[in-house]
């Protein structure tokens, strides 16, 4: 057990420069209507069966990365940046 622990600290250590990697990807959907795919590689844990001898079914909680995605849009124009219409 203690060589297991051990391994899976070292594991974390060497890995842990590489958690989290970003990518923006800009995406105009209309005429004036935009926004932005925000990609993230983070990690996270899960469940995973695996099989004893027996073939009795053991869950163990394990550690991978995942990757999480979001639509983030633009806000809105502050209205001092708009041009005055003339209404003539």
């Amino acid at each position: 057990i203690f060589y297991a622990l051990l391994v899976n600290i070292l594991f974390v250590l060497v890995t842990s420069g590489f958690t989290k990697v970003n990518t923006n990807v800009v995406h105009k959907v209309a005429d004036g209507v935009q926004g932005t795919w925000k990609k993230k590689w983070t990690w996270k844990q899960h469940w995973v069966k695996t099989w004893k001898p027996v073939y009795v079914a053991k869950w163990t909680k394990v550690w991978s990365p995942a990757e999480v995605r979001e639509y983030v849009p633009l806000p809105p124009v502050p209205p001092n940046w708009l041009k005055p219409v003339n209404h003539h």
